[in-house]
């Protein structure tokens, strides 16, 4: 008997979409559905793709409902945003998009709880090619070899 061996997506699509909760506007955002994990804790919930931000950023709540501990992670250093400047940690998390294996990847883990779960520049962009096509409300994701 031949075992069928499940192939792995190497190429992601997702469509744009209307998100009130990070910006009420109406208008389309490349927001995607994802699972973040530390240790035996996992968290659904939607990231925004940001080409222009330094880096991976979760908010406070994010981060205690993965166990993480404010008091405990050292690595303290400031988020600079536009209009602010956020006390922040540095960890690490899994991150599972689509049909892909888990990413490591290190996340400004935000003192607040307002903060959009973000992928950056560090170092989303650095372990995966995207690509925006926002005249068509469409991104793609590959996860080079």
């Amino acid at each position: 008997m031949t075992k069928i061996k499940p192939r792995m997506t190497k190429i992601l699509e997702f469509e744009y979409i209307v998100a009130d909760w990070y910006n009420p506007d109406g208008d389309i955002h490349p927001i995607v559905p994802v699972i973040l994990r530390h240790r035996d804790r996992s968290v659904q919930t939607m990231a925004l793709v940001d080409s222009g931000a330094d880096m991976n950023v979760m908010p406070f709540h994010i981060g205690m409902e993965l166990g993480l501990s404010w008091e405990r992670t050292a690595n303290d250093f400031e988020l600079h945003g536009l209009a602010e400047i956020l006390a922040a940690k540095a960890v690490a998390v899994d991150l599972a998009i689509g049909s892909w294996p888990t990413l490591r990847m290190a996340f400004a883990w935000s003192r607040q709880d307002e903060t959009p779960v973000i992928l950056g520049q560090w170092n989303f962009f650095g372990e995966v090619n995207v690509c925006f096509s926002r005249s068509q409300g469409l991104m793609t994701f590959e996860l080079p070899q």
